[in-house]
């Protein structure tokens, strides 16, 4: 059985950087997009079709060549500088506060720059009650809301690679900042060795979405009798999360763990092949910090 999630709306607002106060005339002009903003003093870069500035047309400019995704702009920044722990990030208001018990589906373009050799492993967010404010090129030290990584690195560079992430809201948040928040000695990187003429990782970034699919409400009674009706239970957006479920019997012991490798439960202990008993179960929904977000119970017969 699948719980029940509903609604669909975008909170992030020109995610697509299609607006602007201002065609952009230099490099740093993040402010000149709607709804965006630097929250360093690291200078992100805003580019669009409308300029005249080698360093910042499209697709080619300073940095690589890339068309949009889609429309007419995009965005770049350096996620490791050429100097220590200098960083670059982009910041927004939600359109409305993200929702306690919520799920959100997060989605994001990336395209290393083709002019930079270091691949990085992770791209970060961070989400806030109130806008994040650091005067300086360095390093914002916060602990990651959310985390897209790739074991292979983020190596792309001809053309777009997309990353979804589903995200259950734990507090009203306000704010989105994008970027790396880790200092260099963490930040994993591979040198492409590709001849590129920086030794730094700069991406393009295109097209961010955060779709609101409504209260999360999972299913809370199942019937794993093998007749092909409602035999699991499913907490299917966790193939794409950082989360894990675990359920617990009337004992508190452990009788299965769900994650992004398998989001369902067919009332087995633990994948051994014996069933669990008929009864009441309690789930835990823990982040990656192994915090619980949410918790309930689940009813099991046959």
């Amino acid at each position: 059985m699948y719980n029940k999630i509903t609604s669909q709306v975008n909170i992030i607002p020109n995610g697509s950087f299609e607006y602007y106060y201002s065609c952009p005339t230099s490099v740093g002009q993040i402010d000149s997009i709607i709804g965006w903003r630097l929250p360093s003093y690291g200078t992100s870069d805003y580019f669009n079709i409308c300029t005249t500035n080698p360093d910042i047309m499209i697709p080619l400019n300073t940095f690589g060549n890339e068309f949009p995704i889609d429309g007419d702009a995009y965005i770049g920044f350096g996620l490791l500088g050429d100097g220590v722990n200098y960083r670059e990030y982009i910041q927004t208001k939600f359109t409305t506060p993200t929702e306690i018990g919520h799920i959100y589906k997060i989605s994001i373009f990336t395209s290393l720059a083709d002019n930079f050799s270091y691949a990085i492993k992770q791209i970060h967010m961070v989400l806030s009650e109130f806008p994040i404010v650091q005067n300086d090129f360095q390093t914002i030290n916060i602990e990651p809301t959310i985390i897209f990584e790739d074991s292979n690195y983020f190596t792309n560079k001809n053309g777009w690679t997309k990353y979804d992430l589903f995200y259950l809201a734990d507090k009203k948040y306000s704010y989105l900042t994008i970027g790396n928040f880790y200092d260099d000695s963490y930040t994993d990187i591979l040198n492409l060795n590709d001849g590129s003429v920086y030794l730094q990782s700069y991406y393009f970034i295109d097209s961010i979405s955060m779709i609101d699919f409504g209260e999360f409400k999972p299913a809370n009674v199942f019937t794993p009798n093998a007749d092909g009706i409602n035999d699991s239970i499913d907490f299917h957006w966790l193939k794409n999360s950082n989360y894990q479920v675990l359920i617990y019997n009337r004992w508190g012991e452990i009788v299965q763990v769900l994650s992004s490798n398998k989001t369902y439960w067919n009332g087995q202990l633990s994948d051994t092949g014996i069933k669990a008993s008929n009864g009441i179960y309690y789930y835990v929904i823990c982040n990656s910090k192994k915090e619980s977000i949410k918790n309930g119970f689940i009813h099991m017969f046959d």
